[in-house]
């Protein structure tokens, strides 16, 4: 059998694009989550006063993991560093699971952000939401 001269060319061009195709996620997938005990070890240093290191170790995560993008926004509040903390918190805000833990942080720590950059109004509904959950938080009342 005979082939056209540019018929070999063709097929290993596809057989190429079709290796390559299924060596790379689908558009639109989700990211692989974050490694838990990469998570951990970021939560950690926010708690224990270090949350420069705590980005670093972030800083090796996918930003596009909806928690480590909470983690990375709630370091940068702990780094006094309100309007990065607001950017990052803002657009995770509603991919965190309601009434969950890191969405209560988040709502906080945006809330507090937000007034801290001087945002009053802005922070009046989240700092309400906290308020809502945290009765005995004297700062809020």
């Amino acid at each position: 059998m005979k082939r056209q001269p540019g018929a070999l060319a063709g097929l290993l061009a596809v057989a190429l694009f079709l290796a390559t195709a299924a060596a790379l996620p689908a558009l639109g997938q989700d990211p692989a989550p974050a490694a838990p005990g990469a998570l951990a070890e970021a939560r950690t240093l926010i708690n224990q006063g270090q949350p420069k290191e705590a980005l670093q170790r972030l800083q090796a995560l996918d930003a596009k993991d909806p928690q480590v993008a909470y983690l990375q926004g709630v370091a940068l509040y702990h780094a006094d560093d309100y309007p990065q903390a607001i950017g990052k918190l803002m657009p995770v805000l509603g991919q965190l699971k309601d009434g969950s833990i890191e969405r209560r942080e988040a709502v906080q720590v945006l809330g507090l952000s937000l007034y801290v950059a001087g945002r009053l109004a802005e922070a009046l509904p989240y700092l309400e939401q906290t308020r809502a959950w945290a009765t005995d938080n004297l700062e809020l009342a």
